[in-house]
């Protein structure tokens, strides 16, 4: 075997595991649905790509040849490199976080697989396989989606929405929605033969088997048997099925019946996500790949006859349900009630026309690149809404694909973007490949319901590797092979051999471990300072080694290491141990505030932990500088005015609050907060007009007043509030005992023992310290 033939081996086997990517979930990884995934990507493209480099100088057949899908892609890859250059926060743009793993590094490893999977994968067969294998694992999502959805194994995000392996229920359902048309294309090819099926379900199958076991090596949850039979089954009924390799009833009623079973399965778990955009992408798409069907496959009446009943289709679902979308059976369904209730008019909604707003103000300050990738943050804080108030505090993403890119990379940006599905259209419907009809449409539905599902959420890894997949798959099918012109140049085969094959190899090996090794050393190490070690001072060790390796994850590590601060010293842990992990945590927050001086979050957490740690003055300075980046922004300002109460600037607090109840006089919070205020001045008339003016009663469950009426020794309202509580849960015995310490300071002594009492009847545990407390009580003394 040539050396040529052993790279391109090595070239195909690579491909090959891409697919694979569903499975890996890396629990030892800070977002271990998120980090594993995007570094065997990043791993495996990086020895692709040098493979195929070598490949490439040695032999012509396997060079780019010119396409505008290949343009396009990487005339956008390089404008949002500029973006990102001349953006807010460039490091950030460059490499993005743990918790998205996207920026400019992942979109240059996208385009490095483009041409790499474009240029390799060159005959229908090898793409034939290699999207089986696909629908393969497509099918082992569909499995362990049933068995979430059988309650054997947790649903990852909480909830009734399935996400698999995905950790995200968006993430699944958009990859179904991929694999329901890849699929559907090869039922309507109608194929000869089982072997593709074979490779797609002894793939499924097999590894769904290995994930159950390797999830629970200590013994498989009852009722697991089922979906271990049925995968033995399975792979015992397509082994058969090979062997009856080109026997009629195989390829007229096995094959079809098999691609049909398990697109309505993907169905059924795209269902379960629940996640509206795809599912309306998903008929979005399908509706559209019928009507091209309808319109222009004129070979295969009885493709065009399905075609048409897939519009027809369509229309009796979308029809159908709003003619039944106020009957209890929607209402009570926890998916289509989320269908039910989309209007103009609700919540979410109009929060995402909010937000969209926003985007645009920060579209209209940056509008040819952008602020750079991972920087929509900046604009949030700046551009914020108080009508927000309800939804979470820190967006990174528009959830719209075109504002996103309109922000990332400015109207450049978002013009290079729409080149690259234009350019694919004009090769799959204009281009010289031999793509049937039938693969057109269906592709084009999918291309529309993938926009489609962009148009409200945002992509991850998996979204990004099936559609530059795709893009890959017309991008081979509709270029010639190179044999001349400048990409056709024969190089010498010794310098090759000499020169450029280590230079290569040497900046493989070494972005390897650039790109990849370091973060992932980082993302353990940190996992390792969250976790109970032996010793505080072993957590801090871990948090100082996290940060030696200079990561882009210096962000999250130091936001979790603030974090571990204040649970520090809010806790018993030993006072040595309290300055040093705040000496730590002061100083790398001061390194974060200089690299990122222009957000918001990061002078919140940094006010926050100087605040915990007695230092009012010094957190007074940054959780101002945190609302003049943000102005508007209700959580930052309650974080102000609470630094002034604890400061006994009173006057400068209940000033800031009325402005920010002016924000939105409907957010509840607000009007407490302006109580609290109205208290620690002594008005408790005024306290009193506000909450009954809003909630129509002055006494309120809320913990932020409980605290004041404590710190301020209004025991009567402490009690009010704690019986509050008890009527609510009357079984919870430490309300009770609550309740009863709040009784004893208004000389309740018989209140307090009945309370006491009723504690013990709820919690026997409690009786011996509870005992004590009544003849502690009936001694007069107060324990």
């Amino acid at each position: 075997m040539d050396f040529d033939r052993i790279l391109r081996n090595i070239l195909i086997a690579g491909i090959f595991l891409l697919p694979f990517i569903p499975y890996i979930v890396a629990n030892n990884m800070f977002f271990p649905f998120i980090t594993g995934k995007n570094f065997t990507f990043r791993i495996i493209v990086e020895v692709l790509f040098g493979v195929w480099a070598i490949l490439a100088l040695r032999n012509v057949a396997y060079r780019p040849n010119m396409s505008w899908i290949f343009a396009a892609f990487a005339a956008f890859v390089g404008i949002i490199l500029v973006a990102d250059l001349q953006g807010a926060n460039v490091t950030k743009s460059l490499w993005s976080n743990f918790e998205r793993m996207e920026g400019w590094v992942t979109l240059a490893h996208l385009l490095a697989y483009l041409v790499v999977a474009g240029t390799v994968l060159k005959t229908e067969k090898l793409w034939t396989y290699f999207l089986h294998v696909s629908i393969g694992v497509s099918l082992f999502a569909v499995l362990f989606g049933f068995f979430q959805l059988s309650g054997l194994t947790q649903i990852n995000q909480g909830g009734v929405r399935l996400d698999a392996r995905f950790g995200n229920a968006t993430y699944l359902a958009i990859y179904m929605l991929f694999h329901i048309f890849i699929t559907g294309m090869y039922l309507l090819r109608g194929l000869k033969t089982i072997k593709p099926l074979v490779v797609s379900g002894v793939t499924g199958f097999v590894v769904f088997l290995f994930a159950i076991i390797s999830m629970n090596p200590n013994g498989l949850p009852e009722g697991s048997n089922l979906f271990i039979w049925i995968s033995l089954l399975g792979i015992g009924g397509l082994v058969y099925l090979l062997f009856q390799e080109g026997k009629e009833w195989l390829s007229r009623y096995v094959v079809p019946v098999l691609y049909s079973l398990l697109i309505l399965a993907q169905m059924v778990v795209l269902y379960h996500t629940a996640t509206r955009g795809s599912i309306l992408g998903l008929l979005a798409g399908l509706l559209l790949a019928g009507l091209l069907i309808a319109l222009f496959e004129r070979k295969r009446p009885l493709v065009r006859k399905f075609g048409i009943g897939s519009l027809i289709a369509v229309m009796l679902v979308v029809g159908g349900f709003f003619f039944m979308k106020d009957t209890a059976f929607v209402k009570e369904s926890p998916v289509l009630a989320r269908f039910s209730g989309i209007s103009i008019d609700s919540g979410t909604v109009q929060a995402r026309f909010t937000i969209w707003n926003m985007a645009w103000q920060g579209v209209k300050e940056r509008p040819i690149l952008g602020w750079g990738q991972e920087n929509f943050n900046l604009v949030f804080n700046k551009y914020y809404d108080p009508v927000l108030y309800n939804d979470e505090p820190w967006f990174d993403r528009t959830h719209n694909i075109i504002f996103d890119w309109l922000i990332a990379g400015g109207f450049l940006g978002l013009i290079a973007y729409i080149l690259i599905p234009l350019s694919f259209l004009y090769y799959l419907w204009f281009g010289r490949g031999n793509i049937s009809t039938v693969d057109k449409s269906l592709l084009t539905g999918l291309l529309a319901g993938y926009m489609f599902h962009n148009l409200f959420v945002f992509d991850n890894i998996m979204s990004y590797i099936m559609y530059v997949t795709i893009l890959a798959y017309v991008y081979a099918h509709s270029t010639p092979d190179v044999s001349e012109g400048k990409m056709a140049k024969v190089f010498d085969l010794g310098f090759i051999n000499r020169v450029a094959t280590p230079i290569i190899i040497l900046a493989t090996v070494f972005t390897i471990y650039a790109v990849n090794a370091k973060p992932i050393l980082a993302s353990t190490t940190l996992i390792n300072a969250l976790r109970p070690q032996p010793t505080p001072q072993d957590n801090i060790t871990y948090f100082r080694e996290a940060l030696a390796y200079n990561t882009f994850a210096n962000q999250e590590i130091r936001e979790q290491l603030v974090q571990a601060a204040t649970r520090a010293a809010r806790s018993n842990t030993e006072p040595g141990i309290q300055q040093q992990i705040f000496d730590l945590a002061r100083s790398e927050m001061e390194k974060m505030r200089t690299v990122a001086p222009d957000d918001a979050r990061h002078a919140l957490f940094y006010g926050t932990l100087l605040e915990t740690f007695g230092q009012l003055s010094l957190a007074t300075e940054q959780f101002e500088d945190a609302q003049r980046l943000s102005p508007n922004k209700q959580t930052i300002r309650f974080a102000v005015a609470g630094n002034y109460m604890n400061l006994g600037r009173h006057d400068d607090a209940e000033v800031l609050l009325r402005e920010t109840l002016e924000l939105a006089p409907e957010f509840d919070d607000a009007n407490i907060m302006l109580a609290v205020a109205s208290v620690y001045r002594g008005n408790f008339e005024q306290a009193d007009e506000l909450l009954e003016g809003f909630f129509g009663e002055t006494i309120i469950d809320n913990s932020r007043l409980l605290q004041v009426y404590i710190n301020t020794q209004n025991w009567e309202r402490v009690r009010d509030i704690w019986q509050l509580r008890v009527d609510k849960q009357p079984n919870n015995s430490q309300n009770r005992i609550s309740l009863a310490a709040s009784l004893l300071q208004l000389e309740d002594r018989e209140g307090a023992i009945e309370q006491i009492e009723r504690a013990i009847e709820i919690d026997p545990s409690f009786a011996a310290q509870g005992e004590h407390l009544i003849q502690e009580i009936r001694a007069g003394r107060t324990p």
